[in-house]
């Protein structure tokens, strides 16, 4: 079995009716779930038939997995062994895996493999993602033109017409409305795509972006992942 990453976490099975408990330190299984098995099978060894899981050892990573995964099965061994083969995966996917499985697609760990990977997850935040597809040009920008920012540079080159300015003082007579009712004609005659895309609204390119992606934060990074899949 190929490992995505040694797994290290420390796990103490809590037994229920005041009995003591036992760690496991899923590193002695090196990530395979047949090893993991059997060890946790060497642990209880019919000491106890009840009891939950609590992780009392993890980096960021594993507690956001072992979050996940808890959520997914529940607090056990189904939830313990899940946390396993999760953290086994490859580093590309557990972010995807972590979302899949932290309540919003999955629990099982083949099922969550495909909406990681079938969701085309990136670093980054949703704006992030709209800078990204306005870039391949994914996104129709004309959509989306920032008519108060083009106005704002109008205004701040003068670049006006010179009905919009006093003619013996140079001063502007327009007010922010004239401005920018000169800049929604200005757009309609030549075209968004001729100004050029200095001019995007991102923050809206985002917001619409978010009927089909979602942005989620995992070991202290932030990703966005395709939800309609």
């Amino acid at each position: 079995m190929a490992h995505g990453v040694k797994v290290m976490a420390e796990f103490y099975i809590n037994p229920y009716g005041g009995k003591s408990g036992v760690t496991i330190d899923t590193e002695d299984a090196y990530g395979d779930i047949d090893i993991f098995n059997d060890l946790l099978e060497e642990k209880i060894a019919g000491r106890f038939e009840e009891y939950s899981v609590d992780l009392v050892d993890g980096d960021t990573e594993e507690v956001a997995m072992w979050e996940a995964a808890s959520t997914a099965k529940g607090p056990d061994y189904s939830g313990l062994a899940l946390f396993v083969e999760a953290m086994d995966q490859e580093d590309y996917l557990r972010p995807g895996i972590f979302y899949a499985l932290n309540g919003y697609a999955s629990s099982d760990i083949d099922e969550a493999k495909d909406y990681a990977e079938e969701g085309g997850v990136r670093e980054g935040t949703l704006k992030d993602l709209a800078y990204e597809f306005v870039d391949e040009g994914i996104i129709d920008t004309e959509n989306y033109f920032d008519y108060d920012a083009f106005a704002y540079a109008l205004e701040v080159n003068g670049e006006l017409p010179e009905e919009a300015y006093d003619e013996d003082t140079g001063e502007q007579l327009w007010d922010e409305e004239e401005v920018r009712d000169y800049a929604e004609q200005l757009v309609d005659d030549i075209g968004a795509s001729e100004i050029g895309g200095d001019y995007v609204d991102y923050d809206k390119v985002a917001r619409d972006l978010g009927f089909d992606y979602d942005q989620f934060t995992y070991d202290g990074e932030t990703y966005t992942i395709r939800t309609s899949q």
